[in-house]
């Protein structure tokens, strides 16, 4: 599938597009590598934060499982790119079912008190490929992508050592204990992570593993390289970065930049522009804010997707004196946002006839703003909509003009400037009681454009 979403230049500045100021924290301040460290219970569980200068938009966080503070320079590159980075303490449970409850804790708390993005990056070193497994076995639609590093994949390679590796007596038998298990019940166990791939398959959870071919610890051909081959068989998608005659340490690399730009092009939402007149912005919608249809199709899209709604009341292609409508000030704020995706939603005020007289320069006004976002850094896929059709009223919109002109000329610029378009005059043709008065659709009418234009982006990431 052609990558819609452009975002792999990963290092460009300003990239990321609109940030926000992170908000307080409550607990004990330390400093990590130059940024704010923020250490706080949990229940009974010991967490920490470490807080970029400025949050990316949506939020991203990247969740380091065990060694806090070990070869740190993802969690660095990361923190550099708006990342927050957390961590819940689960030493000695060796990610069994009383880990995954701790992170659910720090799960719930982050994303539902902090605002921070549903969908985070697993980072898990060594004995961490325990916990960051097992919670994404359970987890499968809440992880965007997962960086591995040395990790244990089976609790009897390590540190039952019943392969080919060292093991650990010490830890084997704290292992037993925190999953309750006697040794014979734990060599018949079958939910490591080797055996819950499936899920995460399914979901198209991207895996990047970073090993040592020498690791006689965590010995690649019990872990890595048996998950690799399940995982692939399952059509999951995964990298492997082999490190020659390189044995358990040091883990990552000297250079991050290939796992920062993996978890970069996973991790981050992908930001929808959505440009528009009032119908966009929610006019006429009781809570407008709340149920215009850019709010429903974020509601819909979840929590991989940053939906920003810019519409402005009034807003035309046509000239307005010497300058298109869409060129004022009150567009700027749908640039600024350098969004991955822009979905357009204009025509309903050119049909007017105090308007419609300026038609000429309508196809060549709506391919300059088609380039002026492809403009952009992010470089962004464009969608163009045809509008929601008038019914006879008050605010002198014609539909007849809606149909007979302004669309067949959306659709001659979609055929110039090579970009799709979505059909909302069909999907709410014939609906006039979503229309209360009679151009701007109700909740119900804005979930049909946001349903129609969700369905959408969804079918071209399937693709």
């Amino acid at each position: 599938m052609k990558r819609i979403f452009k975002m792999l230049p990963a290092f460009a500045a300003g990239w990321l597009g609109l940030s926000v100021q992170a908000e307080p924290w409550e607990g004990t301040r330390s400093d990590f590598h130059g940024f704010e460290q923020v250490d706080f219970t949990l229940g009974e569980t010991a967490c920490r934060v470490v807080v970029p200068k400025e949050a990316a938009a949506g939020k991203p966080w990247v969740w380091r499982a065990r060694f806090w503070g070990h070869e740190p320079q993802v969690d660095i590159a990361l923190l550099e790119k708006g990342f927050h980075v957390a961590y819940a303490e689960v030493g000695g449970l060796f990610g069994s079912p009383k880990a995954v409850a701790r992170w659910n804790a720090l799960y719930e708390f982050l994303t539902t008190e902090k605002g921070f993005s549903k969908k985070p990056a697993l980072e898990g070193m060594s004995r961490g490929g325990l916990i960051v497994y097992n919670w994404a076995a359970e987890n499968p639609d809440k992880v965007s992508c997962i960086y591995a590093d040395a990790p244990v994949c089976d609790f009897k390679s390590w540190p039952g050592g019943k392969g080919s590796g060292e093991g650990s007596t010490n830890d084997w038998e704290q292992c037993l204990a925190a999953y309750g298990l006697s040794e014979d019940e734990a060599l018949a166990y079958a939910a490591n992570p080797l055996d819950r791939l499936a899920p995460l398959a399914a979901a198209g959870v991207p895996l990047l593993h970073v090993v040592g071919d020498a690791d006689r610890v965590v010995p690649v051909a019990e872990n890595t390289a048996l998950l690799e081959e399940r995982y692939l068989a399952l059509g999951g998608s995964i990298e492997v970065i082999h490190k020659p005659r390189v044995g358990h340490h040091p883990h990552c690399l000297k250079d991050p930049a290939p796992i920062a730009a993996f978890i970069l092009k996973h991790a981050l939402p992908i930001r929808v522009a959505c440009v528009g007149d009032s119908i966009t912005f929610g006019h006429g919608i009781k809570k407008r804010a709340e149920n215009s249809y850019p709010a429903q199709l974020g509601r819909l899209l979840g929590g991989g997707y940053v939906v920003e709604n810019f519409g402005v009341s009034g807003a035309t292609l046509l000239k307005k004196g010497n300058k298109p409508y869409w060129k004022t000030k009150q567009f700027k704020p749908a640039h600024d946002f350098n969004p991955d995706l822009v979905v357009i939603k204009l025509g309903t005020n050119d049909s007017k006839p105090g308007n419609w007289q300026y038609q000429d320069e309508f196809t060549a006004d709506y391919a300059e703003l088609i380039e002026s976002f492809r403009a952009l850094p992010s470089g962004p896929e464009v969608w163009i909509c045809y509008p929601a059709p008038a019914f006879p009223g008050r605010w002198g919109i014609s539909d007849r003009v809606i149909r007979t002109e302004v669309i067949p000329r959306i659709a001659a610029v979609a055929a110039q400037a090579d970009v799709e378009v979505i059909d909302l005059y069909t999907a709410l043709s014939g609906r006039a009681a979503l229309f209360p008065d009679t151009v701007h659709p109700n909740a119900g009418g804005a979930e049909i454009m946001a349903d129609t234009i969700g369905a959408v982006i969804s079918g071209h990431r399937a693709e």
